[in-house]
Parts: structure tokens; C-alpha cells; sequence
């Protein structure tokens, strides 16, 4: 049987590769410690190295200590050489952001999102979205 957080991390795998692909050099590992919640990306071509801490939240609000999360995980695994390093917290569509410092990237899952307060799977989203109209377009008389 597989497990809910496996199936997510798979997910959020595909959108590190969708975000930072192989082909360009860039190369992805998941941080011990983290819950599967914290992963380095990085990129060495010639003159230039640089680094890309990541950390995913699955909640509909990002906030203050999410941030400060992230910058932890930084500063416990540095890189040697780095000429440029960036922070990014990953987050559902639809989730809040507002409390994020201008210093984190954020990025947004396309496999997750909310509908309301749910966290739902986009696909599941969307049958959800075309079932209403449908019901919507049999009760009008």
C-alpha cells in the first residue's frame, strides 16, 4: 500500500524536476531531517555555482515561521563554492503568502491546490469544478 505522503512526494518531485531540470545541470536531493518537507537543488556549470534550498508546505497559510524554517535548513546544510544561493518555499495554489520576507521565492504546486479549505489534488479540483456546473446547469429550469 502506498502511503499519502509518498504519493505527495512524488509530486513534488515532478514539480522540482518541472522547476530545475537535469538536462540544464541542475541536480536534486532531499535533505535529511526535513520530513521529506526539505530539499537542495543545485547547478554547477563552468564560473558559476548556485544553490536553491527548498522547502515544501502543504498549508493554506505560509507564514513567519515557515520562512524562518527554510533559513534554518539553509544555515544547518551550507555548500561549499556557491557563488549564488536561493530560498524557496513551495506551496499549494490558492494557499496565503502574505507573511513571506521579499528574500524567499515562492512557488506554487500545480498538483495541489485548495478548493475552500480542502487541499485537494488539482485533477480531483477540477472533476469537482465540472460536476457543480453540471449540477448547476440541471437545476435551472
Amino acid at each position: 500500500m502506498v502511503s499519502i505522503e509518498g504519493v505527495m512526494h512524488n509530486f513534488v518531485m515532478k514539480e522540482l524536476r518541472r522547476l530545475f531540470p537535469s538536462i540544464e545541470g541542475w541536480q536534486i536531493r532531499s535533505i535529511p531531517n526535513t520530513a521529506g518537507a526539505g530539499y537542495i537543488v543545485s547547478q554547477t556549470l563552468p564560473g558559476h555555482q548556485e544553490s536553491v534550498y527548498v522547502f515544501v508546505r502543504f498549508t493554506r497559510y505560509a507564514t513567519a515561521e515557515d520562512a524562518n524554517a527554510l533559513k534554518e535548513i539553509a544555515a544547518a546544510a551550507p555548500l561549499r563554492g556557491i557563488t549564488k544561493t536561493r530560498l524557496v518555499l513551495m506551496v499549494p495554489d490558492g494557499a496565503e503568502v502574505n507573511g513571506i520576507p521579499p528574500e524567499i521565492e515562492v512557488a506554487t504546486l500545480r498538483s495541489y491546490g485548495f478548493y475552500g479549505n480542502d487541499l485537494v489534488w488539482i485533477r480531483r479540483r477540477e472533476m469537482m469544478r465540472e460536476k457543480e456546473l453540471e449540477v448547476s446547469a440541471n437545476t435551472k429550469v
